[in-house]
């Protein structure tokens, strides 16, 4: 089970202003939909329990950092 503490830490090892593209896992394991682009801006929430992204578009998209632990989404490097 993953803890409050864990999710206050930057579990991914992202680099702020770096570019990362963020999908939405299908039901088949390497099915990718849904692709976002956006750089990494920082992270919020009162437990720091999202990510933060810039579009190229200048809007900003959270994630919850769970979604990822669990294979909701994959993200990589630009």
């Amino acid at each position: 089970m993953i803890t409050v503490d864990e999710l206050k830490e930057n579990i991914l090892g992202l680099e702020i202003g770096s570019e990362y593209a963020i999908f939405k896992k299908g039901k088949s394991r390497n099915k990718k939909t849904n692709i976002f682009k956006g750089i990494f801006i920082g992270e919020s929430g009162m437990d720091n329990d999202f990510y933060i992204f810039k579009s190229i578009n200048g809007y900003l998209e959270c994630f919850l950092k769970i979604d990822f632990l669990i294979n909701e989404y994959g993200i990589r490097k630009i």
